[in-house]
């Protein structure tokens, strides 16, 4: 085991689901709290019957939590992955742990020690609500010496009656699908006239709130995922019911904002997702709920990023549908019009726009006020399909990365004109002008600060990540002056050889890797954009089954 560097504890804390709704300043705090630690393959991290309790949070690899039954043989209690946290159990009961806990992998772990963390859920009340709620779970189950972590997770729908059918019980059907763990769905109501046929149905009677309490409590102690149905419930029993959940699904136009604003003020750790029943996707939120969430990086490279539109082409043959898109330089470019739903053949029209170099050529529109290039034939080009959009209207979440040149700080961008943070992604100081947005922040490339933005998708809770990484290594031989570079080329090649290692870096926290750059290529040659394709469709079909298990 060894001691990583404290570069960028904010965002790894960040990237914990736990930690998703703090504030900034309490995730300074936490992140003050915790030390990084590295852990090979095949070490202990603690072991059974030792006292050493500790809170732990997986930011990347794989963790065996086993214990030796009877027969002294061992066995296996959990699998733990990026963004799951243990030890909890050990920790707040002050006794040894239950199990112990070995790397599969290569493991990076938060770990933070018992004066820092009492300090943490004392100036944290949300948290310090949490891990007590979480505490007396284990208690009441009466298994306070049994697994070391409880994650049980209750979730609502409030909505009409229709969808319950509609929503509802797909989302459950998925969720166990893809967690392959057994939910449970309870009903709440004035009278039990709903004989549900689905097994996993329990429906009760309007009755006492001790009662009620006691019931919840049975369930969440016995099943990872309970749901509730608060459709045809009354509001006193609802009210109630709100103080187990973690999140409900509200159905647009049910409640008023002052209502859901003062419900989130009565319930601090609630969370509340507005849903159009019709709309939604029901498999990525199931997805979500189980922790699985599939999200990827597209990286910057020039030309060189083209070969990310072979990525997209293989993902939507294989229909596999990602939970979030971050992007950024050219991979914001792929990554608008993959988040808008276009098909990959829509980018191989964009492209061969200047598919020789006198086509590209006449493409670009020099300026030489602040950037070579103004950039006005980019967004020409961009708005013949993305104009009018906004990130709202998208079919997939997305994050594209800039960096305000005047402040010199990352500035991830998820809402507005999509065109405009587009053209902000790309601009390469020096080459394209810098784009002026509508709140007075100059914004630049955002490979500047971030070239492979992995760390977008994780603070999200984005738990299994693709990372791609269009710049070239210095083992690959690229295409260049040797004797008289231009001044383009002392650019970007400058920028190639720093965000390449900043990229190669932040990939550690991706599950899939690929770098899909063709030797004896340049960033200039948009017009070989069909071969860099083809190299990247062959790249990703040689990782497909890895890419694969990420959505099973």
């Amino acid at each position: 085991m060894t001691h990583s560097k404290s570069l960028g504890k904010y965002y790894l804390v960040e990237g914990i689901p736990i930690f998703h709704n703090l504030t900034e300043s309490e995730i300074d705090f936490v992140a003050d709290k915790i030390q990084i630690l590295e852990f090979k393959k095949g070490e202990l991290i603690y072991e059974e019957g030792k006292s050493d309790p500790y809170f732990f949070a997986i930011t990347h690899g794989l963790i065996e939590v086993f214990k030796l039954n009877s027969a002294n043989k061992v066995e296996i209690v959990e699998i733990l992955r990026k963004g799951d946290y243990f030890g909890i159990i050990s920790l707040l009961t002050n006794q040894p742990h239950s199990t112990s806990a070995r790397c599969l992998e290569d493991t990076r772990i938060l770990r933070m020690n018992p004066e820092d963390f009492r300090k943490v859920i004392h100036d944290i009340p949300a948290l310090g609500h949490y891990f007590s709620k979480i505490l007396s779970l284990s208690l009441k189950r009466g298994d306070s010496k049994g697994i070391d972590d409880i994650r049980n997770t209750t979730f609502a729908y409030w909505g009409v009656e229709s969808g319950s059918e509609k929503f509802l019980q797909p989302l459950i059907g998925y969720t166990e699908k893809i967690s392959q763990k057994q939910p449970i769905l309870l009903k709440f109501q004035r009278n039990k006239n709903d004989h549900s046929s689905q097994s996993y149905t329990k429906i009760y009677n309007t009755i006492s709130k001790p009662r009620i309490r006691e019931i919840l409590e049975s369930y969440i102690t016995k099943f990872e995922y309970v749901f509730l149905d608060l459709t045809d419930t009354s509001p006193e029993i609802r009210r109630t019911l709100l103080e187990f959940i973690d999140c409900i699904y509200l159905e647009d136009g049910i409640l008023s904002e002052t209502d859901q604003h003062r419900i989130k003020t009565d319930f601090l750790n609630l969370q509340i997702e507005s849903v159009e029943v019709e709309d939604v996707k029901i498999r990525s939120l199931a997805r979500k709920i189980s922790g699985k969430r599939v999200g990827i990086a597209l990286g910057g490279g020039a030309a060189l990023g083209l070969s990310q539109i072979g990525i997209l082409k293989v993902c939507q043959e294989e229909n596999l549908e990602f939970d979030m898109i971050s992007g950024t330089s050219i991979g914001a470019v792929i990554g608008a019009y993959w988040a808008a739903g276009f098909p990959w053949e829509v980018l191989l029209e964009v492209i061969t726009e200047f598919d020789s170099f006198f086509k590209f050529f006449k493409f670009m529109d020099f300026s030489f006020q602040k950037g070579i290039f103004s950039g006005k034939n980019i967004r020409t080009l961009l708005e013949k399909h993305l104009k009018g959009l906004t990130f709202a209207d998208l079919k997939i979440p997305l994050k594209l990365i800039a960096c305000d040149i005047i402040s010199r700080t990352e500035v991830e961008l998820s809402e507005g004109n999509l065109v405009d943070a587009v053209m902000a992604s790309v601009a390469i100081p020096g080459v394209f002008s810098p784009i002026h947005m509508p709140d007075g922040r100059v914004l630049v490339d955002g490979g500047i600060v971030n070239p492979l933005p992995v760390s977008s998708l994780s603070k999200e809770g984005i738990t299994r990540i693709i990372a791609v990484n269009s710049m070239p290594s210095s083992r690959i031989a690229v295409k260049a002056n040797d004797k008289n570079p231009s001044i383009m080329d002392i650019i970007v090649n400058s920028l190639y050889s720093l965000q390449y290692r900043i990229g190669k870096y932040s990939a550690q926290e991706a599950d899939v890797y690929i770098n899909p750059v063709m030797e004896n290529s340049s960033w200039y040659e948009f017009y070989r954009g069909k071969e860099f394709m083809e190299f990247g469709e062959e790249n990703t079909r040689e990782l497909l089954p890895e890419i694969k298990e990420l959505f099973e």
